[in-house]
């Protein structure tokens, strides 16, 4: 401790020498007071850090007497016992045959496995007859059909998609489970059950497709002109004829569409229609 109080009133010496005798020499003790400074915090952590690491005979802990050795004057670590680790001895460990357990395949049925996320299609009671009994034709996606009411579900309308005839799906859930375009990884509009196999689409799937796209009342409409593929082909972007023929049939305003519906139509058609073929 003498020494190190001997360099530090050096050191400090040496700083007020007149700035003539060099400013390397100024530079070089600056930095040896600052060594000095960090030797002595090295110093007071090296004790703190020391009797922390004393014997506890309860946990077991031993100091680390490199550190300690490399740290602390010499005179205090004469006073510390130092406590002798045995060794256990080595073990030979014989290893059995190795048995193979085969697990069921149904292992997992019975433990608390969550359903498998179903879309919600609201059917409200009086649905007509003919479309509750619609042979649908079947996509990746799983419905849930519950059976309400307009009431019941008045205060969600405005975030439903669908018809009294089809049903009604939220535009959340519609967002959520969807089916992409394998080759351009865009999103389809499809029917609620995601099937691209327009050729066996129901008209009720028809309907659902259509839903989508222009308002119910529309939907409704054209569904009873085209309720299959082969007349869901007759939508081409290209020519007028057939977009007035279907606004010649409407009864009143609501069912009539607009000439961008009536070319979305157009382009969903067609993708469908190409992922379909992909599939064949």
């Amino acid at each position: 401790m003498q020494q190190h109080i001997d360099l530090q009133d050096n050191v400090e010496r040496s700083m007020e020498r007149p700035h003539q005798e060099g400013g390397d020499e100024v530079a070089q003790d600056a930095q040896d007071l600052q060594n000095f400074r960090n030797e002595a915090a090295d110093d007071g952590q090296g004790q703190d850090e020391a009797d922390e690491f004393e014997y506890d005979e309860a946990n077991g802990a031993l100091p680390d007497w490199e550190y300690l050795n490399a740290h602390l004057p010499q005179n205090f670590l004469n006073g510390v016992q130092k406590v002798p680790i045995a060794l256990a001895p080595r073990m030979e460990v014989e290893v059995g045959p190795i048995i193979e357990v085969e697990i069921p395949q149904d292992i997992y049925q019975n433990v608390g496995v969550p359903a498998q996320p179903e879309l919600i299609v609201y059917e409200l009671q009086d649905r007509p007859i003919e479309f509750q009994n619609d042979d649908h034709a079947p996509g990746p996606i799983p419905l849930r059909r519950v059976r309400t009411t307009m009431a019941e579900i008045s205060d969600i309308c405005g975030r439903l998609k669908g018809s009294h005839d089809t049903g009604f799906v939220s535009k959340d859930q519609l967002l959520e489970y969807r089916v992409h375009d394998p080759e351009t990884r865009e999103p389809l509009v499809l029917p609620f059950n995601g099937s691209t196999n327009m050729r066996n689409w129901s008209r009720c799937q028809v309907q659902e497709f259509l839903s989508q796209i222009v308002f119910p009342d529309a939907a409704q409409s054209i569904a009873r002109r085209c309720p299959n593929e082969s007349e869901l082909e007759m939508f081409e972007a290209k020519t007028v004829q057939f977009f007035e023929e279907l606004n010649s049939l409407a009864t009143h305003k609501d069912q009539k569409i607009q000439w961008r519906e009536y070319k979305k139509i157009a382009r969903e058609v067609g993708e469908v229609r190409r992922v379909q073929l992909m599939g064949n």
